[in-house]
């Protein structure tokens, strides 16, 4: 299953829908440049419709992360579903990424 990104018209948000691993990475990987430039305090992902994630995956949202924190900016995931959010427990990583559900993300900091 390809991995699908596209901007929302409603929140700004970017939503991800499909499956972020190995196979599909360097699409999250190709627009990342851009993401982090045109990112404000923080880039908020709509992960509610992603169907599988992997290791490969992980390592994608951490370049991406790393990327913004660069530019003193936040990853927020939001709408996580609980496969999504279990294999980041699994991987140490559930602390790490700033989770959010529904709604509008306030600016970091605030």
């Amino acid at each position: 299953m390809p991995l699908l990104i596209r901007h929302s018209a409603v929140d700004g948000a970017i939503v991800l829908a499909g499956e972020l691993d190995a196979a599909t990475v360097q699409d999250l990987d190709a627009h990342s440049a851009f993401l982090v430039s045109n990112a404000g305090d923080a880039l908020v992902l709509d992960v509610s419709a992603i169907v599988y994630l992997d290791s490969a995956g992980i390592g994608a949202l951490l370049r991406l992360d790393n990327g913004l924190r660069a530019r003193a900016a936040r990853l927020v995931l939001r709408d996580a579903p609980p496969r999504l959010r279990r294999m980041l427990n699994y991987s140490g990583m559930g602390a790490y990424f700033a989770l959010a559900d529904g709604g509008p993300v306030e600016a970091a900091g605030a």
